[in-house]
């Protein structure tokens, strides 16, 4: 019988932000589902984790016109949720970690395409920001080892 989860207890918790709606709903490894509220409705974000933080990114709201620099972040640790915010507003961004490190890359500003990096570094609680070869959206990320791999994606134009 194919079992999703690992059957050995853990803290660890998955996050999954509902879609065109503010509800958020983590669900923890000992099978128990907890609702939360993010700070506004928003859908086409980003979403990665550093260390203990969860971080939801960017997006739109119903209108899916205006692209938002809202970053909404919960601390594991502390059970306690806090606000950031992207150098850029933009939706259909993505994101992921390496590291200390968590990375969101490209997306749409409601008018083009971005290439702007907002890079999370949880030792220093600092954002920095770099820069795509191309600016582009609905492109994807992944990680291995130390290093954050930017692939695909709608280039202006397409």
């Amino acid at each position: 019988m194919y079992r999703p989860f690992s059957p050995y207890k853990t803290t660890a918790k998955f996050y999954f932000p509902g879609v065109l709606m503010a509800l958020l709903t983590s669900f923890e490894v000992s099978a128990q589902w907890t609702p939360a509220q993010l700070s506004s409705d928003r859908c086409n974000m980003a979403a990665t984790t550093v260390g203990n933080k969860a971080f939801f990114a960017g997006g739109t709201g119903t209108d899916y016109l205006k692209s938002r620099t809202t970053v909404v972040i919960y601390d594991n640790s502390t059970n306690t949720w806090s606000i950031a915010n992207l150098s850029t507003a933009r939706s259909e961004l993505v994101a992921a970690s390496a590291g200390t490190k968590g990375f969101f890359a490209g997306g749409y500003t409601g008018s083009h395409n971005s290439n702007v990096v907002d890079i999370y570094d949880s030792r220093t609680n600092s954002w920095t920001q770099s820069k795509l070869s191309e600016a582009r959206r609905q492109l994807c990320a992944t990680s291995a080892g130390s290093k954050v791999f930017f692939a695909g994606g709608r280039k202006s134009g397409d």
